[in-house]
């Protein structure tokens, strides 16, 4: 949040540049925006490890935790590979969003900031929910009979999350039907689509899982 904080406050008064491709007032609409998304992170940060986050009202709990979550867990994959890539030849990974002119330190705090978010997220969130809901997350997949009169046809969720898997792997390996600017797509840009792209198939087999009660006696 500090580090938007400057730079809104630094370009607005002329002490920092204006990030490549943007105007001002685009620089700050679009950090102001993110020094929100920041307090409300620290907010949902809070109320899912202290005992008052019990007491809030659950729907705008989860909702922002599950953009948050969505957001960043599944980069966490491709934080580690594209680091070990620009390990691997020498060089910082590219496809980074940092711009020129900004310090080593600030963008290297930036992205451990996105990888510290993401995995408090992954650790904080299923705990807090298994404290609060605990019914909804006790059991094994086919009790209460869940996949008995289930649809012959796949749920449509699952079926969604199959083919933007497809869509983003189709993209990882060379595709390029849908892609602006494809010159600028390099090979940071096709690991990020197939990280993705597998993650859509996990959420795919994990709804179809919970829908049809199938493998059953799963946890």
């Amino acid at each position: 949040m500090l580090i938007k904080v400057s730079w809104v406050v630094g370009s607005l008064l002329g002490l920092l540049p204006v990030g490549t491709g943007f105007g001002k007032a685009e620089w700050v609409v679009l950090n102001s925006a993110t020094i929100g998304m920041a307090g409300i992170g620290i907010a949902v940060a809070l109320a899912l490890v202290r005992p008052w986050g019990m007491r809030i009202p659950g729907a705008p709990l989860a909702f922002c935790a599950w953009v948050g979550t969505g957001f960043l867990v599944p980069v966490l994959p491709y934080a580690v590979l594209s680091s070990l890539l620009g390990s691997a030849d020498g060089h910082p990974k590219s496809g980074s969003d940092a711009d020129p002119s900004m310090p080593g330190w600030e963008a290297a705090l930036v992205q451990i900031g996105f990888v510290g978010m993401g995995l408090g997220l992954a650790i904080a969130l299923p705990a807090y929910l298994r404290r609060r809901w605990p019914d909804a997350f006790a059991g094994r997949l086919g009790d209460g009979g869940q996949g008995q009169g289930s649809p012959r046809v796949p749920p449509w969720m699952a079926v969604v999350g199959v083919a933007v898997g497809l869509i983003w792997l189709y993209w990882a390996v060379g595709g390029t039907a849908g892609v602006s600017h494809r010159g600028e797509r390099d090979l940071a840009w096709h690991l990020l689509s197939g990280v993705f792209g597998l993650w859509a198939f996990v959420a795919a087999a994990a709804t179809w899982a919970a829908v049809r009660g199938w493998p059953a006696r799963v946890p």
